[in-house]
C-alpha cells in the first residue's frame, strides 16, 4: 500500500444497491438477497463481497476461497469498477505482480497447513 498517499481516501463507487445490481448483470447466478454481503459461485470457488453498511459503498472486500480460477472473476469485478485489488497475503496490488495465483497459492498452502496442525486437549 505504500504507492497510496497517507492522505488517500477512496471516492465512493456507488450505492449499495446500484454495486449489487451491477454486479449481478456481471454475475447473473450472484445472490445480492444482503446488499451487505454478495456471494458469487463458481464451479471450483467462491467469493463473498463485502460492501460494507455505508452509503455510498466506498470500497469492496472480496473473500475468496476454493481455487485460482477465482482470479478471473476478481479480474472482471476490477474492471467493472475501475478499480484495483489488493492481495492482502502478498502485500501487493494484483496488477503489480508477475504471479497474481501466487499470494493466493500462499494462503490456501497456510490455511491447510493450520487445518492439519494438532489441537490442543
Amino acid at each position: 500500500m505504500a504507492e497510496l498517499p497517507e492522505d488517500f481516501r477512496p471516492s465512493a463507487i456507488a450505492t449499495r444497491t446500484e454495486v449489487a445490481q451491477s454486479l449481478k448483470r456481471l454475475f447473473p447466478e450472484a445472490d445480492i438477497s444482503d446488499l451487505s454481503w454478495i456471494v458469487l459461485e463458481g464451479d471450483k470457488f467462491k467469493i463473498e463481497i463485502n460492501t460494507g453498511r455505508r452509503e455510498p459503498c466506498d470500497g469492496l472486500k472480496l473473500h475468496v476461497r476454493g481455487s485460482s480460477e477465482a482470479l478471473g472473476a476478481v479480474t472482471q469485478i476490477e474492471r467493472n469498477f475501475e478499480a484495483r485489488a489488493f492481495d492482502m497475503t502478498a502485500c501487493q496490488f494484483l496488477d503489480r505482480m508477475t504471479d497474481p495465483a501466487s499470494g493466493f497459492e500462499q494462503w490456501r498452502t497456510s490455511t491447510r497447513r493450520v487445518a492439519r496442525s494438532p489441537q490442543p486437549t
